[in-house]
């Protein structure tokens, strides 16, 4: 008696210690019994492995396994806090347009899309028909995706000191530059720069004046330094991370016609022109540049009492995080933009004329320049900036001793440098004139 009542026990201490079902049995190493939970924990795990993309307030936020079959795809980059990708249109034209969770369907097929929702006081997900979510933009910070900071036209200055979009293969028409985070869209050829530094750079510093000389008469030796630094600027934009001074040109004709001069030199059109009323439309046109990720823009009002506030926060700014027309939410943009301004720093107050390098003229001047004349010589400019600015860094970069200019120490070193090197004044000097 006393033994077969002891048998129950044994067994429930030996169910006790394997869990008391079948899928402890499993663990243990015990032959899988044929059945319908096998196929069940199959179906879970396809689905489980399907692709998922979370929305939350109609933006499509990171997913680490996405973001790295992204990075490998390549041709899609991260522009603030957008995932943009460069498409070729049929004119041959190439144009940075956001990624979409159509694009994403593409490239994962079997995508699911799930949305937050708050049941409760707890934080749920449930799952969205694609359908609903077809056009909403990709936002957010993917990891390994490329950054971009910007896109140029002509070849341009990384931060190491190398000349970066002159070595693109011939048979691409474009290359992204990952040391200085910028897509080359090359518009022409562009022969290699000579790696011997004073003696060229001397030279094309020569041509450089030349294109103004007998053209434009610059109130001192320091306003046509000025003007110099405005010409280098926007190819050394990428070589440095902090902003540039804004050019302030005389509130006249021939200002105007110098800010479009260097508007032609770099992109080869007119330069865009801000003249806003009022903060709001201020705030507008500076995302407007933004996206549009263009390299020089004239201010044609700065001494405009509504646009101090946002002057001032802009200038000292490398990224703009503002609302765009037709969008959700704001939208984060990188700026490289070179900033030109007309007016007189007379009447601006301390904390914005600290900001501002003027360009001087003299009084009853006329500047004349010829679009076609510009075209033919832009190519040769572009080098002559370049080798300058290249030849410094070659020389390995000699301390000039110059006073601080503590808003941009980056600019000073790759621009304001170079052209005390060669002998020219301080471009910083016509604050003080």
């Amino acid at each position: 008696m006393n033994q077969q009542a002891a048998a129950p026990n044994d067994h429930e201490e030996q169910r006790k210690k394997t869990g008391g079902n079948r899928r402890s049995a499993t663990n243990r190493g015990l032959k899988k019994s044929p059945g319908s939970a096998s196929r069940v924990r199959k179906k879970v795990s396809q689905i489980d492995r399907r692709p998922r993309i979370i929305i939350s307030g109609q933006v499509l936020l990171p997913n680490r396994a996405q973001a790295k079959v992204m990075a490998n795809r390549g041709g899609w980059f991260q522009f603030g806090d957008r995932i943009v990708g460069a498409d070729e249109s049929p004119e041959k034209v190439l144009r940075f347009g956001p990624v979409t969770s159509d694009h994403l369907r593409h490239l994962f097929p079997n995508l699911t899309v799930w949305a937050y929702r708050t049941a409760s006081g707890k934080r749920q997900r449930r799952l969205v028909d694609f359908e609903r979510v077809k056009h909403v933009e990709v936002r957010g910070v993917w990891p390994g995706v490329a950054p971009l900071i910007g896109v140029s036209a002509s070849p341009f200055l990384t931060p190491s000191g190398r000349v970066g979009g002159v070595k693109v293969p011939r048979e691409c028409l474009s290359a992204y530059d990952p040391e200085a985070q910028v897509y080359y869209v090359a518009t022409f050829p562009v022969p290699n720069i000579l790696e011997k530094p004073r003696k060229q750079a001397l030279a094309a510093l020569a041509r450089m004046r030349k294109l103004t000389r007998g053209r434009v008469e610059f109130l001192t030796a320091a306003d046509e330094s000025a003007w110099l630094a405005a010409l280098l600027t926007p190819h050394a934009r990428f070589a440095y991370r902090h902003c540039s001074p804004v050019f302030v040109f005389d509130d006249h004709v021939p200002g105007k016609v110098l800010a479009n001069v260097l508007s032609n030199v770099c992109i080869y059109r007119p330069m865009f022109v801000m003249n806003p009323s009022n903060s709001a439309e201020w705030r507008q046109a500076i995302m407007a540049v933004g996206n549009a990720r263009l390299p020089t823009a004239l201010i044609a009002n700065i001494d405009d009492p509504s646009a101090l506030d946002c002057l001032n926060a802009v200038l000292t700014a490398t990224e703009w995080t503002d609302y765009l027309p037709q969008q959700t939410g704001q939208v984060t943009v990188p700026l490289r933009t070179v900033w030109c301004a007309q007016g007189r720093l007379s009447g601006l107050p301390v904390s914005m004329a600290r900001r501002c390098l003027p360009i001087q003229l003299q009084e009853g001047g006329r500047a004349r320049f010829h679009r076609r004349a510009l075209l033919n010589e832009r190519l040769q400019l572009i080098m002559d900036a370049l080798t300058i600015m290249r030849a410094y860094v070659v020389a390995r970069r000699p301390d000039m001793g110059l006073p601080a200019f503590p808003p941009f120490a980056g600019w000073s070193r790759v621009v304001r440098d170079p052209l005390v090197w060669l002998g020219l004044p301080d471009p910083v000097s016509a604050r003080n004139d």
